[in-house]
């Protein structure tokens, strides 16, 4: 399992990389009015810690799947508990929502 983590994060990670260097562009457009366009530069570092930040947050979201996929395979209690957190996280939602819902049909009248 450790293994299988490992890689994962590596492989996330240099993949979060090259998708942050094709989604991410290094120039800014700024429309100035009347048609005038500027067209600024990012600055390197600003542009090597955005890329980084993409990078990172998709190894973490990765790291996060696979840890469950793995601890879903071996039917672990703790994945009892994690299922039962976000049945109830979703009903409170549903919930809150409801009540918001109406409150607004109520009050706005």
């Amino acid at each position: 399992m450790e293994r299988t983590l490992v890689k994962g994060a590596v492989y996330s990670l240099i993949i979060g990389l090259l998708l942050g260097i094709l989604i991410y562009p290094d120039t800014e457009t700024i429309n100035n009015g009347k048609g005038f366009f500027e067209y600024r530069v990012i600055p390197l570092r600003e542009y090597i810690f955005t890329v980084l930040r993409f990078a990172v947050t998709v190894m973490f979201i990765t790291l996060i799947a696979l840890w469950v996929k793995l601890e879903w395979k071996s039917g672990s209690e703790i994945m009892e508990f994690i299922a039962g957190f976000f049945k109830s996280f979703f009903i409170v939602l549903a919930i809150i929502l409801i009540v918001v819902i109406v409150s607004m049909f109520i009050f706005n009248r």
